[in-house]
């Protein structure tokens, strides 16, 4: 019997989103520093400059289409670049999560009758397997599975959250119930 869970839609957006929110949390910050600070320091100097000159701010403010409301404040060296170092680790991070999220979104567990082939594409047999971690199955739904191959220990993770919820429950349960069978 083959069984295959692919990643949920639910995941695939989420992940999705959050890059993309990343990203255009970087690009606002990065705005602000380059373009929207400096003209509302523009618009402070001018405002100063015309402190005392009844009705003149409103004049020059019309004339520039800028809010007739007095700027805030002047925004230092030290403000403008805290806004690029912002904007740069938000936009490093979402592309790192819209990489990740692109190299995860095509994966699959599979699983026949002599084995599972992880999301990574590594064959298990049913026989390499020797033990399942449920410490957080019940709360989370993962659960790792250790195996040996080779010589080496390793171990892959079933998640019925990232992946469709029914068929990854059936692939955990046969390798329980293969488990079972062994001892």
């Amino acid at each position: 019997m083959t069984v295959e869970a692919h990643i949920t839609p639910v995941w695939k957006k989420q992940k999705l989103l959050l890059a993309l929110l990343l990203l255009g949390f970087g690009a606002w910050f990065v705005f602000d520093g380059l373009i929207g600070w400096p003209k509302s320091n523009d618009r402070w100097r001018e405002h100063e400059r015309l402190k005392g000159q009844a009705g003149k701010w409103e004049e020059v403010a019309k004339q520039n289409n800028w809010s007739t409301e007095p700027p805030h404040r002047l925004y230092e060296y030290k403000d403008i670049l805290g806004q690029y170092i912002i904007g740069g680790l938000c936009a490093a991070l979402g592309l790192g999560a819209l990489i990740y999220w692109r190299t995860q979104i095509n994966r699959t567990l599979r699983m026949d009758d002599d084995g599972v082939t992880t999301t990574s594409g590594v064959r298990v047999p049913f026989p390499a397997i020797i033990g399942v971690g449920k410490k957080l199955w019940d709360s989370k739904g993962i659960a790792k599975v250790r195996y040996t191959l080779d010589g080496k220990q390793c171990e892959f993770i079933v998640d019925d959250y990232k992946f469709d919820t029914k068929p990854t429950r059936q692939i955990l349960e046969e390798i329980e119930k293969r488990l079972l069978s062994k001892s």
